[in-house]
């Protein structure tokens, strides 16, 4: 009747399709950190014209003064931040998983599978971190973070 963390994981385990083993997600992970940074510098360079690496008045909360471009940087290096956090957790979930497990191919497939929709998801929620400026996108980002 309630809500068992069994029928949510099935829906990623039975539906997600497979594009790396757990192995390799752990460097498509790792290329999502990578591809954040990316996301950072461009929108730096695009919108301010400059790379600057954190602005330190808005990280301690007084934005004022600072225009949607400056937000937007921000923004890309708060998420590029946020995906070294998340692989960091991430690869030792992996690593655990794969040395704790049996390792029988079902188990293999369903670790598979749960990896490749977490790497998706965080490639998605790294677009939405920096797209989601106001209070209503904050409730897409927030789901998408769930899902992930």
């Amino acid at each position: 009747r309630g809500l068992k963390m069994s029928n949510v994981l099935a829906i990623f385990t039975d539906t997600f399709p497979i594009i790396f083993d757990a192995k390799g997600s752990l460097v498509a992970m790792l290329s999502v950190v990578y591809i954040s940074k990316f996301f950072h510098s461009s929108l730096s360079y695009a919108l301010i014209q400059n790379y600057d690496l954190v602005q330190a008045s808005y990280r301690s909360g007084d934005a004022s003064g600072k225009g949607w471009q400056e937000k937007t940087v921000q923004r890309a290096y708060n998420a590029h931040c946020n995906q070294w956090e998340a692989f960091t957790a991430f690869s030792v979930a992996v690593l655990l998983s794969l040395t704790c497990s049996s390792l029988d191919s079902s188990t293999t497939i369903e670790i598979d599978r749960l990896c490749n929709a977490f790497v998706f998801f965080r490639l998605v929620y790294n677009i939405v971190y920096i797209v989601a400026f106001n209070t209503p996108l904050s409730v897409i980002r927030s789901s998408v973070f769930t899902l992930g």
